[in-house]
């Protein structure tokens, strides 16, 4: 009972506090909204804090990943532990070039003020030379005696002197004949010795010399000027273009030389040279003209070159004169008039693209990649290479060249170049027919034009520029990308053998072929050759050309292409 009634008077004791609290409670209800949107405000601020970080620290783990060492990564079938690639590509020109280095920007400055202050050459200054001058051809590097190389890379011996080759045309003597010297040391020049070699005739008739562009400038000038001045008129009626006189660019007609052997003139005195006309479309020797004139180039003085002979439609003229009368002769009814074509992208012998795309969405091709960088490294014209070692130049007369060409230690090739290009033609005209080729007369070398990444070469390769010395410039010329170094699988094994059988143990052992290629692209007017030196990891040399450009109509060509290969007896 006492229990009983003191919960009751507990319960109505506690009755006003139970009121005042919810009278208290209710009014901070209603007082206290802004306090409450604040603390929720507050609430998501911080939760939005949280993620922010969250997120930084995801970018920061995201791009540690990317720029950690690949320890433990995977990659061309190698697994484990990658050590740092020690290769390297320096294209930098040496101080102290070594014996089959190319002519360096230095060598070449010091050669040209040389012979321009030698009293025994007197070279012209190449932006004022004509046919009249003493005038510079080409140089390139006289490479050394090869048992004085060796001696020095061999038994170390002292390095051998870097000498200059220059080939001048004389036209400044009484009796005009082409000079050969060999200036040195570089860069240092002391004097510059004339070259006499028991395997060519001692001097070099000036007749014999190869075509320059003083002598085309001279051409065009002397000789191409009287064509259009007698028988313009007759070339734009029949033709609708002439040599100098053009309206319109597509009125002009383009040049191909093709000069003649003097066995072929009578006398080894007098010089020849055939110039066709072409219209300048792309690619012009695709659209000749049954038109040509053979220039008479005896001796130096231009004022002098003439025209010997025309061609015109199956008919040789002993002159221009007769060539005029038969034309002014002939009714003009029996003689076709040609229009030269308009230039267009579906003309047939442009390089635009023509009928569907396969496939008809385009799709990129395979590319390279180099998942561990370069496994080469090129220093001043050296290569090395998985065990391989050789040294590279591009010379002006010949070409590419390789030398000291070594595997794993061991020289296997002194030297390895090409010689020469040959190209032999055959026609029902005098132009073409008598016409054969050495590229080497028109600087090889000089013709390494830039290779394309992505096009000529994959866009993984080295590119290497190339310096020469120019004919109407007091300074070098420097050709951009004359050469490029890639290394590609060529997605064939070098060797492989799958056993099944248990008794031989049930084994595969197999190897893909990567080879590291020196390409260069030698392209002489609308011929381009592809030229590779390939090095395979079994110690194996493969040389490769492939011909390819744009064929010369209407007459038929064979191209023979001359390797050199220098045995390792230093007396060969």
């Amino acid at each position: 009972m006492v229990y009983r009634s003191s919960r009751r008077q507990a319960e109505r004791d506690s009755e006003p506090e139970a009121e005042t609290l919810q009278e208290f409670s209710a009014e901070t209800r209603g007082m206290d909204k802004p306090s409450k949107l604040r603390r929720q405000v507050g609430l998501w601020r911080t939760v939005a804090i949280l993620l922010a970080c969250l997120s930084l620290a995801l970018v920061i783990a995201v791009a540690v990943l990317l720029t950690r060492d690949e320890s433990g990564s995977c990659g061309g079938g190698i697994c484990g532990d990658t050590v740092e690639n020690p290769n390297y590509v320096d294209l930098s020109e040496p101080s102290k070039p070594g014996p089959f280095h190319d002519l360096t920007k230095h060598e070449i400055a010091k050669v040209l003020d040389f012979i321009a202050n030698d009293p025994n050459i007197r070279a012209a200054d190449p932006q004022k030379a004509n046919l009249l001058s003493s005038y510079m051809y080409t140089m390139d590097l006289f490479p050394a005696k090869k048992a004085e190389v060796l001696k020095y890379l061999d038994n170390n011996g002292p390095a051998p002197a870097r000498q200059a080759r220059v080939i001048m045309f004389r036209g400044d003597l009484p009796k005009p004949v082409v000079e050969e010297y060999a200036c040195g040391p570089l860069p240092e020049i002391k004097s510059c010795s004339l070259i006499k070699s028991d395997k060519r005739r001692n001097p070099v008739e000036f007749s014999l010399r190869p075509v320059s562009i003083m002598e085309f400038d001279a051409v065009f000038e002397n000789a191409l000027s009287q064509v259009d001045k007698n028988l313009g008129y007759i070339l734009k009626d029949v033709y609708g273009g002439s040599y100098t006189d053009c309206p319109e660019p597509i009125q002009c007609f383009k040049l191909y030389p093709s000069p003649m052997a003097t066995g072929l003139v009578g006398s080894i005195e007098k010089r020849r040279l055939w110039v066709w006309a072409e219209y300048p479309l792309e690619y012009y020797v695709s659209h000749p003209v049954d038109f040509g004139v053979l220039v008479v180039l005896d001796g130096s003085d231009p004022s002098k070159f003439g025209i010997d002979k025309i061609w015109f439609r199956g008919n040789l003229y002993n002159s221009m004169a007769e060539f005029a009368s038969y034309y002014n002769s002939t009714s003009k009814d029996k003689i076709l008039h040609i229009r030269p074509k308009k230039l267009s992208k579906d003309l047939f012998s442009t390089m635009n693209l023509r009928g569907d795309p396969q496939p008809a969405k385009p799709l990129r091709p395979p590319t390279l990649v180099e998942p561990d960088g370069k496994r080469y490294t090129l220093k001043d014209r050296k290569v090395e290479y998985l065990g391989w070692s050789f040294n590279f130049r591009m010379s002006a007369l010949t070409g590419p060249a390789l030398y000291d060409i070594r595997y794993k230690g061991e020289r296997i090739v002194y030297e390895m170049a090409m010689n020469e290009i040959a190209v032999f033609y055959s026609a029902d005209n005098p132009l073409q027919k008598t016409t054969d080729f050495l590229d080497s007369g028109a600087l090889i070398g000089t013709h390494s034009k830039s290779l394309v990444p992505g096009g000529d070469c994959p866009e993984t390769a080295t590119f290497v520029n190339q310096t020469f010395s120019g004919q109407t410039l007091r300074e070098h010329v420097e050709i951009p990308r004359a050469f490029c170094l890639f290394e590609n699988n060529n997605g064939y094994p070098l060797r492989r053998h799958l056993s099944f059988s248990q008794s031989e143990g049930a084994f595969y052992n197999g190897m893909l072929d990567s080879v590291l290629t020196l390409r260069s692209a030698i392209t002489v007017v609308n011929y381009d050759y592809i030229v590779d030196f390939i090095f395979h990891q079994n110690g194996v040399i493969e040389s490769r050309i492939m011909s390819t450009g744009m064929v010369s109509l209407p007459g038929c060509y064979c191209s023979i292409l001359i390797m050199r290969e220098t045995a390792l007896n230093p007396l060969i």
